[in-house]
């Protein structure tokens, strides 16, 4: 009786520790489309556990497994603290994931020995395909696949007779200028792809050559199927304009998804070796796992309990949102002689920002110059995406073809009598200058305590922040886009005019 409680202790700490991680990434599914496909590697990999359950088994002596659990139990651990400090962090998921995995190590091997520890190895690494990808990485190939999509679109249209000239990520035609946005990039489709194939892969026990002709392939068609969607983006913008493009996007979408996945399943029935035997099975011989999985089970659970109450000493550090915003803006109010146009969200923003709240406009002067200011809001508890957190124009505007001049700097504008703090920033495109401004707002108060450029160029020193509070979560963004108007003096000035005229109450 005491070893068949110590085994289920065993399987129960691995599991809550799973099962606690995928919690936490479910915000990151649920608010990014590109990490949809993690609703399914849960079940796909309890699957593949439960499929190499059946087996031999060996003994799981030795200490080792004790210092497997110990990392375990760290990495989760540091990673509970993040997830209350710094939860949109994706160091934290890494560390959640770390510590789930290096604990269904040590019960695997405690319960099996080594033939167990083998044969599972393969679905402790497919979970990980539901952890987003290091923001870096990430966005560099996001970047990367955006400027190749777009060169080879803009190259089709050119063989296809439609005149056509690239402009960073952005396709220049005869009635207007088609963004591509960072879901037109591919690494959407190819993510998910790769999660499809390594799991298929699996199932049909493809070879391991088979396996990696399989996973390059599923990558192959998930660009080609991306390559056609924007093709086809393209020339509904050319035949109907900006407004049928947008009213085709997510349709064209969903149709290059379904594509996507349709191929892929065709073509591993292709790669599929019939012939291929079954896996071992036998009666599995069960070993004596000791009373380190209820001690496993007790310490994992106790986990979550003892960073809230870590941190419930400064709980009244966490301010929520004011019940108005920081800043409202109205166009209508402006004064005589300034005109204002609307200005609307991409699909792409929309979905990757997840904002509850809009404001767009461009303004133009009396004396002629132009600005475009963009309001973000996000109501309080909702769910943030990490892209979000991160949303700095360093970020964004390379995608449309800016090239960014110097570091962003700290910086004050001085508003109806108040001070508040922006962080600045410079790009250049085609000669033409560009001075875009962004202030964060966490629980009502403007501050460079969540955007630091010196805290941005190394992340790590959020860590050292980790014991005094949790980070407060953003609700209010501003930005403000200001072309070249000589020195920057001039164009803070220019600033400062346009929100003095656009805003109806001053920042609180």
């Amino acid at each position: 009786m005491n070893e068949r409680v110590n085994r289920m202790a065993w399987l129960l700490a691995a599991l809550l520790a799973w099962m606690w991680t995928w919690r936490h990434l479910s915000i990151e599914w649920r608010t990014n489309a590109q990490y949809e496909y993690g609703f399914g590697v849960p079940f796909l990999c309890l699957y593949m556990v439960w499929t190499r359950w059946r087996g031999p088994m060996g003994a799981g002596r030795g200490r080792g497994w004790m210092l497997v659990a110990a990392a375990g139990w760290l990495a989760f651990t540091l990673g509970e603290l993040l997830r209350w400090h710094d939860p949109i962090w994706r160091f934290t998921a890494g560390l959640l994931a770390a510590g789930a995995t290096l604990l269904s190590t040590a019960s695997f091997f405690r319960l099996g020995g080594w033939p167990l520890l083998r044969r599972e190895v393969f679905p402790l690494a497919f979970a990980w395909t539901a952890v987003p990808w290091p923001l870096p990485l990430e966005l560099a190939l996001t970047q990367n696949l955006l400027r190749f999509v777009t060169a080879f679109t803009t190259a089709l249209l050119g063989v296809a007779g439609i005149p056509a000239l690239q402009h960073g990520n952005a396709i220049e035609l005869s009635n207007g200028i088609l963004g591509i946005d960072d879901a037109c990039s591919g690494i959407r489709s190819l993510q998910a792809a790769l999660m499809a194939t390594l799991f298929l892969g699996d199932y049909f026990r493809l070879s391991p050559w088979r396996r990696t002709g399989f996973v390059l392939g599923g990558a192959i068609i998930s660009f080609a199927a991306n390559c056609i969607r924007v093709l086809a983006l393209a020339l509904t913008f050319h035949g109907g304009g900006p407004a049928t493009a947008i009213r085709y996007h997510d349709t064209v979408g969903t149709i290059a998804t379904a594509v996507t996945f349709l191929a892929v399943f065709i073509l591993a029935g292709v790669f599929r070796d019939r012939r291929s035997a079954g896996p071992v099975v036998s009666s599995p011989r069960h070993t004596n796992p000791g009373y380190g999985g209820i001690f496993a089970c007790f310490a994992f659970m106790a986990i979550p309990l003892l960073t809230w109450s870590w941190f419930a000493r400064v709980a009244s550090a966490t301010a929520l949102a004011p019940e108005r915003p920081q800043w409202t803006l109205n166009p209508s109010k402006l004064p005589p002689a300034w005109r204002s146009e609307s200005v609307e969200p991409r699909p792409g923003e929309r979905t990757g920002l997840q904002f509850s709240t809009w404001q767009g406009c461009r303004l133009q002067s009396p004396e002629g110059w132009s600005t475009q200011v963009i309001h973000l809001g996000w109501k309080p508890g909702e769910s943030m995406p990490s892209l979000a957190f991160y949303h700095t124009p360093a970020l964004c505007m390379p995608w449309v073809g800016w090239t960014e001049i110097g570091h962003p700097k700290k910086m004050t504008l001085p508003l109806r009598g108040g001070a508040v703090p922006f962080v600045a920033y410079h790009f250049t495109q085609d000669g033409v200058g560009l001075l875009v401004l962004q202030s964060l707002s966490s629980g009502g108060e403007n501050g460079y305590h969540i955007l630091d450029p010196e805290h941005l160029e190394n992340r790590w020193h959020r860590l050292l922040t980790l014991w005094r509070a949790p980070l407060r979560q953003v609700n209010e963004e501003l930005l403000i886009y200001l072309p070249a108007l000589g020195d920057e003096d001039a164009q803070l000035r220019a600033a400062a005019t346009a929100m003095d005229a656009l805003l109806v109450d001053p920042p609180r």
